[in-house]
């Protein structure tokens, strides 16, 4: 490499018009922007790196005659440019604007990435302390404490009666914890609860069905035949729509089948007053003499 020495003159001294000195700054400057370093640019300059930084110094600030004026942003930019290429790794410098698009793209992304976990986070810990009486619920249940899971889902089915937009967001949700209330009303046997659950309940829950057999059992209990042709009719049109709800479903397509053979039969015999309306399903074989057997 070509060094100037202290007693060396360069084809650049004091005598040099600030002009020359300008435009060659200006030179050097493009081709660092070419991906050259200060060392190379120097080189060919035929001037060393501590003249360059120098001059830079001293007449950075200075425009050519007619060259058109920049902003003082612009000059600020360029400035930084060339202390971060100068060293030559070709490393763009972070505190230009847009330096590194790349760098501030990717920090947005992972930003909104950890919003995003931070907040469904949230929700999900709101959710589940939100709905705590299901669970509770769902453990009395499987625990055979049934009075207790009836009570918790009762609770449970309250605060989504309170909050509808997360009854419509979670309607499968609360079309089971409606269900499971049918359920544990006709196991307790509570007939008439059932039946009056069953109202309101959303079609999900599977209302006709347990209103269907919940009507059955009050016919079953009824001893005056006309009464209890009036449940067992209810309990038909309740199984008929519960079997339009679920075709596939065979339980209820038994339960229907069976109930309306038994209103049949029972129409065919109104003044029968059988404690056992089944028996009219399946009626006693005639009884038949004994066969003597000969000694």
């Amino acid at each position: 490499m070509r060094e100037n020495s202290p007693g060396r003159k360069t084809g650049y001294g004091n005598e040099e018009k600030a002009e020359q000195i300008v435009t060659l700054l200006r030179q050097i400057e493009a081709e660092l922007a070419n991906r050259k370093t200060t060392p190379q640019d120097c080189t060919e300059a035929e001037i060393t790196v501590q003249t360059y930084h120098r001059w830079r110094k001293e007449y950075g600030g200075l425009k050519l005659a007619g060259e058109a004026s920049e902003t003082a942003g612009e000059g600020t930019h360029k400035a930084e440019a060339l202390c971060c290429v100068e060293s030559g790794r070709g490393v763009l410098c972070p505190s230009l604007g847009g330096a590194n698009p790349m760098t501030g793209g990717i920090k947005s992304i992972v930003l909104g990435l950890m919003v995003f976990v931070l907040l469904a986070g949230c929700a999900a810990l709101a959710y589940a302390r939100w709905t705590r009486p299901v669970t509770e619920a769902d453990a009395a249940l499987a625990a055979g404490q049934f009075d207790r899971a009836l009570a918790d889902y009762a609770a449970a089915e309250a605060r989504f009666d309170q909050a509808p937009p997360i009854k419509q967001l979670f309607a499968s949700e609360y079309s089971r914890i409606v269900a499971n209330q049918l359920w544990l009303l006709y196991r307790l046997g509570r007939y008439d609860d059932t039946i009056d659950k069953a109202e309101r309940a959303p079609e999900g829950a599977m209302p006709h069905f347990w209103a269907g057999l919940a009507l059955y059992h009050k016919g079953d209990a009824e001893r005056k035949p006309e009464a209890r042709q009036q449940w067992l009719n209810s309990a038909q049109q309740e199984l008929h729509r519960a079997v339009e709800a679920a075709p596939e479903d065979w339980d209820t397509k038994y339960n229907f089948e069976l109930v309306a053979r038994l209103q049949k039969t029972m129409s065919a015999h109104p003044k029968e007053s059988a404690t056992q309306p089944l028996n009219l399903l399946r009626p006693e074989p005639p009884k038949s003499k004994p066969v003597k057997i000969g000694g």
